[in-house]
């Protein structure tokens, strides 16, 4: 009889709870342009949730908000909620274009697939761009020695006194020549590598530019006390 009233007791709170809960003035509400954004609070609690939403639990301090959606830029911004204050953050969000990621790119490559939400395509382009610029560096020294050994056994050439010391040193001056003109087509042809997958990253960007916008999130609220919040823990979910 006494665990039968402890029940009741219990489902009684819970439910006065709840009932009381839905009468309280919101302390958030957030709207977006287009609406169906995902929406994240950082501070004494960590929140999410799908706009347009609204809080409803007593919440105050400040908050970092992040309101993001696929084929929009993203929103980041801080707002401080005073007790028993309803605050209202409505906000336009950006359409990310294919302009906007071409000169990203343009820049940086790789930047415009990361701007873009293609985040493999940007480290590619990255890894790959970098690695004919190092490529570049190391072409570039090895030319540059070569081409000094050539100007050192060129000065001996028209240096050598008679006509047999240049017979002699003809066929090595021709053999370092002949090895400095082939690390500088090699340095051209990464020089070239570093061009065509920078210019390859710009065109993907521009040309291949993926439309995100019908890309949806998952529905619903959470509220999660933050590891540094002193207060009760509460866990509250909704989905609408």
């Amino acid at each position: 009889m006494v665990n039968g009233l402890k029940v009741i007791t219990l489902f009684l709170f819970i439910f006065y709870s709840l009932a009381s809960a839905q009468e309280m003035p919101p302390s958030l509400i957030i709207n977006s342009n287009p609406p169906g954004a995902q929406t994240r609070l950082e501070g004494p609690l960590d929140m999410s949730g799908i706009t347009p939403t609204s809080f409803i639990q007593t919440i105050s301090g400040k908050y970092d908000i992040k309101i993001s959606k696929p084929g929009y830029e993203s929103y980041n911004s801080s707002l401080v909620l005073e007790p028993g204050v309803t605050s209202t953050v409505s906000v336009n969000l950006k359409e990310k274009t294919r302009y906007k990621a071409a000169l990203r790119s343009i820049f940086f490559p790789g930047w415009g697939q990361f701007y873009s939400e293609e985040k493999g395509k940007g480290f590619l382009f990255l890894a790959l761009t970098a690695s004919a610029g190092i490529a570049v560096w190391a072409a570039d020294k090895e030319f540059r020695y070569r081409e000094d050994l050539y100007n050192e056994m060129a000065y001996r050439y028209n240096q050598a006194g008679t006509i047999a010391e240049r017979l002699e040193i003809y066929p090595e001056l021709q053999s370092k020549r002949k090895k400095a003109y082939d690390a500088e087509t090699v340095r051209l042809g990464t020089i070239y590598a570093v061009a065509g997958f920078w210019g390859l990253n710009v065109i993907d960007a521009l040309f291949f530019f993926p439309d995100r916008r019908a890309d949806q999130p998952v529905d619903g609220v959470s509220i999660m006390p933050n590891e540094n919040f002193d207060g009760a823990k509460v866990v509250l979910s909704y989905s609408f």
